[in-house]
């Protein structure tokens, strides 16, 4: 009833098949709310894999990639201070990947609320 996901690096394991078992106990109480569950519980595990490292650091850091290392964004601009195109090119770079960053996790923010909002809401007409 509830496919399986694999992603890069994880395996389904106890919590999913705990959750999958769950959910169908759940289903006497009708497909939308079980749905409803499913979703927030889809969105909430979308980023498990940042969420279990050792330290919230990791999960917003923001590097320069550079195919053989990796840089600190102001580091990187201090080094192409005394070139002012460059500088400015790398500052423009920056600011895109940067607001990307942003809408990826607001993106992701906004599913999880819109996930719990519609829980709620079938949550409410099932009483």
């Amino acid at each position: 009833m509830f496919p399986k996901v694999h992603r890069a690096g994880r395996r389904v394991g106890f919590v999913d098949a705990t959750a999958e078992l769950f959910l169908l106990e759940l289903n006497q109480l009708g497909t939308s709310f079980v749905g409803a569950l499913q979703n927030l519980l889809t969105s909430l595990d979308a980023d498990i894999v940042l969420r279990n490292q050792p330290t919230h650091d990791k999960f917003l850091s923001v590097g320069i990639w550079t195919n053989n290392d990796l840089f600190d964004p102001p580091d990187a601009l201090l080094d192409v201070n005394a070139t002012p195109e460059d500088h400015r090119q790398l500052w423009e770079f920056l600011s895109i990947e940067i607001q990307r960053l942003v809408d990826e996790h607001l993106a992701k923010g906004r599913c999880v609320f819109d996930a719990t909002w519609g829980f709620l809401k079938v949550a409410q007409e099932t009483k």
